[in-house]
């Protein structure tokens, strides 16, 4: 729980005003990579995108926004 917690204050710290949210995608990049998925990026639109395979790979997917 302190991890997340951690995570969420440095997130909120993190200025990231409209057109600007760079700082907040990698951060949010370099915590999925901490957390271990198998991908993480940032998107040509500046999303924070990640991708986590569980033990099927040809299950269905869940996507965040």
């Amino acid at each position: 729980m302190d991890d997340c917690l951690d995570f969420a204050r440095r997130l909120i710290a993190t200025p990231s005003p409209s057109g600007e949210e760079g700082a907040a995608a990698e951060l949010v990049v370099a915590e999925m990579r901490r957390l271990g998925f198998d991908e993480a990026w940032i998107d040509g639109a500046g999303n924070a995108c990640g991708r986590a395979y569980g033990v099927d790979r040809g299950a269905g997917a869940l996507v965040l926004a």
